[in-house]
């Protein structure tokens, strides 16, 4: 029931619930788990500039879950959300700034 909310609000422009759809398609939450949908809803609510979308759509497009496998374009959402703060985001690159030493 809530995903029909978040559906309706989601293509209202709410951000919380195109982040709500995504996770609700990431784990099959009232709906079949679909990893194409969940990476559209979170790709809608990362373009609002939200930090934990933008990661959470970088690993998917790191690791092609969903969408095509894009080094650049994921990297390149990781640092945008790095940029604002985020510190798993932080972190994650902090981690391969050492492993490439």
């Amino acid at each position: 029931m809530a995903h029909r909310w978040w559906q309706e609000a989601a293509f209202q422009g709410h951000v919380q619930s195109m982040k709500n759809l995504g996770a609700d398609f990431w784990n099959g939450d009232g709906v079949e788990k679909d990893d194409r949908e969940e990476v559209f809803w979170y790709g809608l609510a990362a373009q609002s500039g939200d930090a934990q979308v933008m990661f959470y759509t970088s690993w998917f497009t790191l690791n092609g879950i969903g969408t095509e496998m894009n080094r650049r374009e994921g990297m390149a959402l990781i640092h945008k959300a790095a940029w604002t703060g985020y510190a798993p985001a932080n972190d994650f690159l902090n981690e391969l700034k050492e492993r490439n030493k």
